[in-house]
């Protein structure tokens, strides 16, 4: 109770409502980009609130394939691996929400542009989505997710359009990747215009992330190299492929199986900044407003 020190007539007012301006959450994301599932969402934007939440509406990220070759070493005749092809993947959805989960994102839109099955990124999908995003109110920040696997121009086209919607609605703002070639900066900066760019950030480099890609014991191809000497011959070589999938080895040669578990395990996703970035901004957000 307040504490008068002088006596005089003093009008004490005691607020028996809630406050009329209530605290709203000011960093929700809408991520735009292909999705394993979720036909009957696409261009919808959908809200979500966990991980779990988007692989139950969405499901995971495209299995990676890897192409691993193998040798009997002449000495100790194990099985040896000696090489493992690279990965990629054009679809990077389920690894941003990972990252953006991970780096303190809360609720956030997911709007699916198509699934796996397109066999070419479009342009058009994401002006699609970036569409429907128009028509919802909550989402404040817009992430382009897969769109830096487009043509260099759609990219940046489709980045202008994004700053365009920005303007017009005046109550979301852009989170934009900086592509990772040589001139990349340099090409952001020319080629995204000089119009509302209030309403966006760009970041650069990637991120070397401490994320595994995700692969099927299917979608793992073992092939062994049977190469030999003709031991009568002039040393001419005669070399066999013999190709299994991973799960076939977990029964026939369980070493080898783990031996290319674990290297497997070593392989870490590098993923543009964005996302990561959403989940920063949420989390500043969510604790300090």
């Amino acid at each position: 109770m307040t504490s008068y020190k002088t006596p005089n007539v003093y009008v004490e007012e005691i607020s028996t409502f809630p406050p009329s301006v209530a605290e709203v959450s000011t960093a929700i994301p809408a991520f735009i980009g292909y999705t394993e599932t979720g036909e009957n969402l696409k261009n919808i934007p959908t809200r979500i609130s966990s991980l779990l939440d988007y692989e139950t509406l969405f499901g995971k990220a495209e299995a990676t394939t890897y192409e691993v070759k193998t040798k009997i070493n002449s000495t100790t005749k194990i099985e040896e691996i000696t090489d493992i092809s690279d990965p990629s993947t054009n679809y990077l959805m389920y690894y941003a929400l990972r990252m953006y989960f991970d780096n303190g994102g809360g609720s956030c839109y997911i709007v699916s542009v198509g699934n796996y099955s397109t066999e070419d990124l479009k342009k058009e999908d994401f002006e699609a989505g970036l569409k429907a995003l128009e028509k919802e109110d909550e989402p404040t920040l817009i992430v382009l997710t897969d769109a830096v696997n487009l043509a260099e121009t759609d990219y940046y086209d489709l980045c202008q359009q994004v700053l365009e919607q920005c303007n017009k609605l005046k109550d979301r703002f852009a989170i934009f990747d900086v592509l990772p070639s040589a001139n990349g900066v340099d090409n952001f900066r020319n080629q995204t215009g000089t119009e509302y760019l209030k309403y966006g950030a760009a970041y650069y480099p990637y991120l070397q992330t401490s994320l595994n890609y995700y692969y099927t014991e299917d979608s793992v191809t073992i092939t062994k190299d049977t190469s030999n000497s003709s031991q009568e011959g002039e040393g001419v070589e005669t070399t066999t492929n013999q190709a299994t999938k991973l799960a076939n080895s977990k029964t026939e040669n369980t070493d080898l199986y783990n031996k290319i578990k674990t290297e497997l395990g070593k392989q870490r996703i590098t993923l543009p900044p964005s996302a990561a970035i959403a989940g920063v901004y949420a989390s500043v957000d969510r604790e300090r407003g």
